[in-house]
C-alpha cells in the first residue's frame, strides 16, 4: 500500500517526532535523502512538497526547506477525531455505523477516511492531531497504523486486539460461556457437540479466537467434541464439496441432541440449509449456537444468536476520547459481551 513517497515522508516526520529536527530547523539536502534513502530526487522531491503541503514544512528560497514552528503531537493536545476503515461504504450503511452515530466527540471534528486516503495524508493528520480510531483494521492497514502509531499519534482498534494498541472488541469468552452453557442445557445429557468452522485466516482473526475459546470453554464444562464432529474447511473455495462434508458427517447419520457451534452467522445459515435439506429439524434433531453482527432471523426454535452490542460499543469510545484529550496516554482495553438471544 505504502510507496516510496510515502516512506520518505514517514522518514522525516519521525525525525520531526523524535526531536532530532526541531522547528526552524533545516532538513537535510535532496540529494544527501536520496543517498540515505536510496531513492530518486524526483520521489524526494514529490515528499517535501507533500509536507510543505500540508504545514509541516516551509521552504525558503536559496536558503533550504525547514520545519515549520510548532509542529509535533502534544499528549494533550487533539484537534480532530478521525475514523479509519477499509470500506467506508460498507461501515457507514451497516449495523456497526451504530458505534459512531450520536458519538460525543468532545467537540471535535469527526472525519471519515479509508485506509488508502490515510495512507496519502499521513503528513496531514501529523500536522493536525487527530485521535485515531481504526474499525476493524487488516493486517495492511496495521501497517499504517503502526507508522501512525510511531509518530505518537493515539489509536483505539474496534473489534480488532493487537500487541501495543488500544482497543474496543467484543468479549468472545464472556459471550461463549453463556452461548454454550444455553447450548448444553437445551441439547441435555449425552449431547454429541459438534464445531464447524472456516480455517482461519489474517482478514478474519476473530475466527481463530472463537475457535480456542470455544474449544476451552467446552472442555472446562466437560462438553466434549469429538475428533470427527470437528468440522473446518476452505468453504469459499471447496463448496459443495464441503457442504456435502457437513451433510455426511453431521445430518445424514443417525443422532440425537446434536449442538453445533458455528462462528460466524453466514457459515450458520448454510448449515441450517443443509440441515433442511437431510429433513433434520432444529430444536428437535439438533441445537445450533453462533454470533450475528444484527438480531436476525435466524431463530428459529432450538437456535442461539450471540450478538454484538455495537451501540455498547460507543461508551467505551467515547470514554477513550475523553482520557486521551486530557493528555493520559496509559493503555485502554474494553470488552463487550454479546446478547444471547434464543428461539
Amino acid at each position: 500500500m505504502e510507496n516510496r513517497t510515502e516512506e520518505v515522508i514517514h522518514y522525516i516526520l519521525q525525525k520531526i517526532q523524535s526531536g532530532e529536527y526541531q522547528a526552524g530547523d533545516c532538513i537535510q539536502s535532496q540529494s544527501i535523502l536520496t543517498r540515505k534513502l536510496n531513492c530518486s530526487r524526483t520521489t524526494v522531491e514529490r515528499a517535501m512538497k507533500r509536507l510543505i503541503r500540508s504545514g509541516v514544512l516551509e521552504g525558503k528560497r536559496g536558503s533550504g526547506t525547514f520545519v515549520r514552528n510548532p509542529v509535533g503531537l502534544s499528549n494533550s493536545s487533539v484537534n480532530e477525531v478521525v475514523v479509519i476503515a477499509g470500506q467506508l461504504d460498507h461501515l457507514q450503511r451497516s449495523s456497526f455505523s451504530a458505534m459512531f452515530i450520536g458519538m460525543d466527540s468532545n467537540g471535535l471534528p469527526v472525519r471519515w477516511l479509508t485506509a488508502e486516503q490515510a495512507y496519502s495524508n499521513i503528513a496531514e493528520l501529523y500536522k493536525n492531531k487527530p485521535a485515531v480510531i481504526a474499525y476493524m483494521p487488516d493486517p495492511p492497514m496495521l501497517m499504517l497504523l503502526n507508522k501512525l502509531q510511531s509518530l505518537n499519534i493515539p489509536i483505539l482498534l474496534i473489534n480488532r486486539t493487537y500487541a501495543g494498541f488500544d482497543y474496543v472488541t467484543t468479549d468472545t469468552d464472556s459471550s461463549l460461556r453463556t452461548g454454550i452453557s444455553w447450548l448444553q442445557g437445551k441439547a441435555g445429557a449425552g449431547a454429541n457437540a459438534a464445531l464447524v468452522s472456516a480455517i482461519p485466516d489474517q482478514m478474519r482473526p476473530y475466527i481463530a479466537e472463537r475457535i480456542i475459546a470455544a474449544y476451552e470453554i467446552c472442555m472446562e464444562l466437560n462438553f466434549t467434541i469429538q475428533p470427527e464432529h470437528i468440522i473446518k474447511r476452505d468453504f469459499e473455495r471447496e463448496g459443495k464439496v464441503a457442504y456435502e462434508f457437513i451433510a455426511d458427517t453431521l445430518f445424514r447419520r443417525s443422532r440425537k441432541n446434536l449442538a453445533i457451534i458455528v462462528p460466524n452467522c453466514e457459515l450458520a445459515e448454510k448449515c441450517m440449509e443443509i440441515a433442511h435439506q437431510c429433513n433434520k429439524q432444529s430444536g428437535k434433531d439438533f441445537f445450533l449456537l453462533t454470533f450475528d453482527s444484527i438480531r436476525s432471523e435466524h431463530g428459529t426454535y432450538g437456535t442461539g444468536v450471540m450478538v454484538q452490542q455495537h451501540a455498547m460499543f460507543r461508551p467505551r469510545i467515547e470514554q477513550w476520547l475523553r482520557q486521551i484529550i486530557s493528555g493520559d496516554r496509559s493503555f485502554f482495553a474494553a470488552k463487550i459481551k454479546t446478547r444471547l438471544y434464543t428461539a
